[in-house]
């Protein structure tokens, strides 16, 4: 209710937020339909919630010591270097998109990709505890926003 539709109009360049599946349906939910032309100014406290998304979203990358990293190698196990690669890898087209992927692929690289082996890893994982990969990893898919920041 605190955020406003207001009319796009041409004018100075000021940034523009992208937006994850997530954030696009509680924003449709709560505005409706954008006319042609239109956009919505975020309340700060909107604006909070799209970066605690975002940062979640990064936390939830499946690579290295990311949380998204320790989900990802428990369900996977050797497996797991190679997924960490390719999500790795796939920030540099990303980065075409925004440029900040490339800094944060940079800062993943010297964070480094593997993963510690666990002192047990001979315990197989329960069903729920599958489950709770699987959540976490849509969860990923629903905050992700492949161009956080433009200027229009």
């Amino acid at each position: 209710k605190l955020s406003q539709v207001v009319e796009a109009v041409p004018g100075p360049e000021r940034l523009a937020l992208g937006n994850s599946i997530i954030f696009s349906t509680l924003l449709r939910i709560a505005k409706g339909p954008l006319p042609e032309g239109y956009t919505v100014l975020l309340h700060p406290m909107a604006f909070a919630g799209w970066l605690g998304l975002f940062v979640t979203a990064l936390n939830l990358l499946p690579v290295g010591q990311l949380d998204g990293g320790h989900i990802m190698y428990s369900l996977l196990s050797s497996k797991f270097k190679y997924v960490s690669r390719v999500f790795w890898l796939m920030l540099v087209p990303l980065g075409l998109l925004w440029p900040g992927w490339w800094f944060w692929g940079l800062l993943l690289a010297v964070m480094g990709l593997r993963h510690p082996e666990p002192l047990n890893n001979y315990i197989k994982l329960s069903l729920k505890h599958k489950i709770f990969g699987a959540v976490a990893t849509v969860l990923l898919l629903l905050t992700f926003v492949p161009s956080p920041f433009s200027v229009k």
